[in-house]
């Protein structure tokens, strides 16, 4: 796992301002604890050999599961990024890259989610989420699911090729980017399964560093030359 972050404009005694890309190839457990988090207590995630491996683990005989794997390395919220999965694959399972934004206030906080899978994209609030046997592509399997994300317009490319181009005024940041696990249990269903070997985070929007190295949480609105 490594952190490229390249110097962009500003260096001061107090904190220096950069533009950050992230590529994490799966390489070291040891450091994926601050990486990655995971959200949810169905499922399983393991780092080996270079490989992302997931699996269901459900609790119930019936319903939809949607486990996240949550991207920590850089802070949140995030205003404009591209992320990408690259080789990734499922096998009785939905997978791929979750964006998520919060809304209200404490006591009545909605997540809403746009769930971008290599076979198909869905819509949650809050988890709930509808995952059938029915996709729009026939791609278990894809060696990029890419997305990009800029003041509320979403693009999704499948190995480079545009899949889905949309706009959202309600998602003018992104409060949470995951990798996400979902699938439908039933008495009968089989164990679900993903895959992928590495991912790629950056973004041209400039995040605060302190002499330290610990990331502030203020992104800027400063886009690339």
């Amino acid at each position: 796992m490594r952190m490229l972050v390249y110097l962009c404009f500003i260096l001061t005694p107090i904190a220096a301002t950069f533009a950050a890309d992230w590529h994490d190839d799966f390489t070291a457990p040891a450091e994926k604890e601050a990486a990655w988090q995971q959200e949810g207590n169905e499922s399983a995630w393991t780092f080996e050999d270079g490989v992302l491996n997931a699996e269901t683990r459900p609790k119930k005989l019936f319903g939809t599961l949607v486990e996240h794997l949550r991207f920590a390395a850089l802070p949140a919220p995030y205003e404009e990024f591209t992320v990408i999965l690259h080789n990734a694959g499922a096998e009785n399972a939905h997978f791929g890259i979750a964006l998520a934004k919060h809304f209200g206030n404490d006591e009545t906080e909605d997540t809403g989610y746009y769930l971008f899978f290599t076979n198909d994209m869905r819509v949650a609030r809050n988890g709930k989420v509808l995952v059938g046997d029915g996709n729009r592509w026939n791609t278990d399997e894809l060696e990029q699911l890419e997305v990009q994300f800029h003041a509320g317009r979403f693009q999704l490319f499948a190995n480079g090729e545009s899949r889905l181009d949309f706009k959202d005024a309600n998602f003018d940041r992104i409060d949470s980017i995951s990798l996400v696990l979902a699938s439908f249990v039933h008495d009968d269903a089989p164990i679900g399964k993903a895959w992928a070997d590495a991912f790629t985070f950056s973004s041209p929007v400039l995040v605060e560093v302190t002499p330290k190295g610990n990331l502030a949480t203020t992104w800027g609105h400063i886009k690339r030359p």
